[in-house]
């Protein structure tokens, strides 16, 4: 039985406890961190308070550990201002890594984003790798994931710990403690709410496989970017596949025009044109081949996800 240590920040986050999940079912000790008190239902050998911006509570948090996943990121209920959103990733990242550093910990794995890869890609272009860096992010989270990786890209020259930096693209899937933004639009659905979609094409993880990325990077990876996509789709057949499953999925057919959604920012001051710009054009189209052959991941079919994540199937 594997008995090294392992924290994971974000245990009441979707990807950070299924992430506790997994390494619990392959013999790993694990504590987990939260915000929340009373602290949520969760699986970790020991769960205890620490704050991204509290340096104090993540070294608290550190002590005794052989690895750390980073996965803790912000949820606002409301919205952040640009510059909030991005110091609380960037600020956050910094500060466990160097609590992680202060109490000697040997491996860091950090949950970046592909939108730290890019957004948009032609049809008939290669797909984004490992290579590729967002030229210019518009979208805060993205802004926040990026400056926090290249500066992590730094630390790995200057230091001994090794770091895995993995990029997975929107996450679904079973066991959601909470809702976010990726799960947002299947929480409306469960409860029956009629939901409207703009054009987009994405791909898909299934947030077990992200989970299982995260581990095989630290069994597996020496130190580098792993991008973890499932299968890429675009709106129209997403919303088909969605009505397959039922009727009662209210998913309407009918996309919303892109001039609806830049009309936000006349109801939200802090959203920018920009920033829902890259959103509503979005066309990623990434490969995980690298994850595939280097670490030996296998991504679930996107229906299987979806049946998933629409009924709660674990």
């Amino acid at each position: 039985m594997n008995k090294l240590r392992a924290l994971v920040t974000g245990a009441n986050g979707h990807l950070g406890s299924q992430l506790i999940r997994t390494l619990m079912e392959r013999g790993y000790w694990v504590r987990g961190t939260t915000r929340k008190r009373p602290f949520v239902s969760c699986v970790a050998d020991e769960l205890v308070y620490a704050d991204l911006l509290d340096p104090e509570s993540l070294t608290n948090a550190a002590h005794g550990i052989d690895v750390v996943f980073h996965t803790a990121a912000p949820n606002p209920v409301k919205p952040m201002r640009e510059k909030d959103v991005i110091d609380a990733i960037f600020v956050g990242t910094t500060n466990v890594f160097e609590a992680a550093k202060r109490c000697g910990v040997k491996t860091f794995v950090y949950t970046s984003s592909c939108g730290a890869v890019g957004m948009r890609v032609e049809k008939n272009s290669n797909h984004l790798s490992e290579a590729d860096w967002n030229p210019k992010p518009l979208y805060p989270s993205n802004q926040g994931k990026l400056k926090a990786e290249r500066w992590l890209v730094e630390q790995s020259l200057r230091n001994d710990i090794r770091i895995e930096r993995l990029c997975p693209p929107l996450m679904i899937g079973p066991g959601a403690l909470q809702s976010n933004a990726a799960m947002d639009l299947f929480i409306k659905l469960k409860k029956g709410k009629r939901v409207f979609l703009p054009y987009m094409g994405f791909s898909v993880t299934d947030v077990r496989d992200a989970a299982m990325a995260h581990v095989l990077a630290l069994e597996k990876g020496k130190g580098g970017r792993w991008i973890i996509a499932g299968e890429y789709i675009e709106t129209p057949e997403l919303i088909k596949k969605i009505k397959n499953f039922g009727t009662m999925f209210k998913i309407s057919s009918r996309l919303i025009p892109p001039w609806v959604i830049y009309g936000l920012t006349a109801i939200h001051p802090r959203l920018k044109v920009s920033a829902i710009k890259e959103v509503v054009t979005i066309r990623q189209r990434v490969s995980s081949t690298k994850a595939k052959e280097e670490l030996g991941w296998c991504p679930r079919s996107l229906d299987e996800t979806l049946r998933a994540t629409l009924f709660d199937e674990v």
